[in-house]
């Protein structure tokens, strides 16, 4: 049996509460995990290697994704935008070309202005920053596959059920009063 050896700390991190962790093996999944874990050098500052990440992500997605929906956890929202928009400067070309016309139309009608820029592309982001009405419209463009990449805050892993081929945890620093 695979287990993730250090739930508790996953857990601390996405702030479930001890009482509340159930762990199950993979003797509970239809579909069994691979699990792949990269490790990078670290940079003068938790800021600058989060952003030396960023460049990371093209790779990594090449390798694992199999051109399926991604969802990359990011520690904070504006790590969420800031790795979005470094993948959209890769050009990756991650959209099915029956999503390019699906993607313009709904992107016109998100209110937030940058997530209006990256959804044709077919990567958005998630996080407690966007209004309900984008929240859900990226929620549902990602689960018609439409949008391939996600980047996403802890928040989405309280309450939102989208299945993924990969997921990426990008850092695993959490950030409390400052």
């Amino acid at each position: 049996m695979l287990q993730v050896p250090n739930v508790s700390d996953v857990a601390a991190w996405i702030q479930v509460d001890r009482p509340n962790l159930k762990a199950f093996g993979m003797e509970f999944r239809p579909v069994p995990l691979r699990i792949h874990v990269q490790s990078y050098k670290s940079a003068k500052n938790e800021f600058v290697f989060q952003d030396s990440l960023n460049h990371h992500l093209t790779p990594l997605l090449q390798q694992f994704s199999g051109g399926k929906a991604t969802l990359v956890f990011c520690v904070t929202k504006r790590a969420c935008e800031t790795a979005a928009k470094s993948l959209q400067q890769e050009a990756l070309g991650l959209v099915d070309p029956r999503f390019h016309a699906l993607l313009k139309e709904k992107a016109a009608s998100l209110t937030d202005a940058t997530l209006k820029n990256l959804v044709p592309d077919g990567l958005a982001y998630h996080h407690a920053g966007l209004n309900a009405t984008d929240r859900r419209l990226v929620e549902d463009l990602f689960l018609q596959s439409a949008i391939l990449v996600l980047f996403c805050t802890q928040t989405l892993a309280l309450g939102v059920n989208l299945p993924a081929r990969l997921v990426i945890v990008k850092g695993t620093t959490c950030y409390k009063d400052h």
